[in-house]
């Protein structure tokens, strides 16, 4: 579950539901359709970031459950497999930071999508499937790969660049999505 101000958020299978924390009634509740929800959703404002099994992220006001805008991996690969082939699955919780929302994919890229729109602003292949969150910290963010790599990406100012591997040259290059 995700905690709100005055909310509570929960996935079950297809359902994502939302609960008043005082007295525990259902406000509202959002069938995403073909959408096995295996992930905790993330919650950023009036938002409410929903990955699926099937590759897909949803936006959801917290208000009404209505959605706002959908994304999906672009990957052509079939569904994954843990530890035996990629695709466009996304295991993991997504991760909200500096109106960016963070997506790791089981094709082994890293996306980062405009908060607000969905849009896509970043993407870089970081060399085996994703099916754990990434975490942002201390200045950079951290994401664990199948293959037992961990990566550790440098957050640098909007103007100056992208991200970059902590204490290596650049290994992905893309427009600067937190300052």
């Amino acid at each position: 579950p995700v905690v709100g101000t005055d909310q509570l958020f929960t996935v079950s299978g297809g359902l994502v539901r939302a609960f008043d924390l005082e007295t525990g009634d259902s406000r509202w509740e959002q069938e995403i359709r073909l959408g096995r929800i295996q992930a905790t959703p993330a919650l950023a404002g009036e938002r409410l970031f929903v990955a699926t099994g099937s590759g897909k992220l949803h936006a959801l006001h917290v208000t009404d459950g209505r959605e706002l805008w959908q994304w999906s991996v672009e990957s052509a690969c079939p569904l994954f497999t843990p530890y035996v082939r990629s695709g466009p699955t996304t295991l993991a919780s997504p991760v909200v930071a500096g109106g960016v929302v963070w997506v790791a994919a089981a094709d082994g890229c890293l996306y980062g999508l405009d908060e607000a729109t969905g849009e896509l602003l970043w993407s870089g292949y970081l060399g085996a499937p994703l099916a754990a969150a990434p975490a942002i910290g201390a200045g950079a963010l951290f994401i664990g790969a199948t293959d037992g790599t961990i990566s550790a990406l440098s957050v640098r100012g909007a103007q100056r660049g992208g991200l970059n591997s902590l204490g290596a040259e650049n290994v992905v290059k893309g427009r600067q999505i937190l300052g």
